[in-house]
């Protein structure tokens, strides 16, 4: 595992107080980039698609680590369980430290999944047909950027059902 950032302790372990007592997996996510970017209409997945797969998996906690959901969207995820900290991540050591306490990440093509990445954790993404962009190549499934992550395509366009099947899949696969 190579890693090239580090993450202040003494945050962790404040993150770590504010999470509790780990009694399930932890799956830290994000499906969408800045909101205020035309690109992530393309790297962005829907909202409901994330929450149908946060519904399947019960057995896991889910943690959000995207900073700028709304009020309406936060709701949303509240209801599906989700534990949010609206306001609480005031930055990327915020960020860091939050994402150092997950088992794995799961995100979209956003700064979480190279902040995840650099730092050396189980970074999983997920990525848009349209994602063709040098940095994730193609014909691969890793990144030679980030030796711990695993990169999830779509086959075709808006095809987030076989992203997040292929992710459950791995999920269960998986043992902390």
């Amino acid at each position: 595992i190579f890693s090239y950032l580090s993450v202040d302790a003494n945050k962790q372990q404040e993150w770590l107080k504010i999470l509790g007592p780990k009694t399930k997996m932890r799956v830290g996510f994000a499906w969408s980039g800045r909101r205020d970017s035309w690109l992530n209409q393309h790297k962005g997945m829907p909202l409901e698609q994330m929450i149908k797969m946060i519904k399947d998996n019960p057995q896991y906690e889910w943690v959000s680590l995207q900073i700028d959901a709304t009020a309406e969207e936060d709701a949303e995820l509240k209801a599906a369980g989700v534990s949010l900290f609206p306001g609480a991540i005031r930055d990327f050591t915020d960020t860091a430290a939050l994402i150092m306490a997950m088992d794995v990440v799961i995100t979209v093509d956003t700064a979480v999944a190279h902040l995840s990445g650099a730092l050396g954790r189980p970074t999983w993404l997920m990525l848009n047909w349209f994602a063709h962009c040098w940095r994730w190549l193609v014909n691969r499934d890793d990144s030679p950027w980030y030796s711990t992550m695993r990169l999830f395509r779509q086959p075709a366009m808006d095809d987030w059902d076989s992203v997040s099947q292929k992710v459950t899949k791995f999920l269960s696969w998986m043992k902390v």
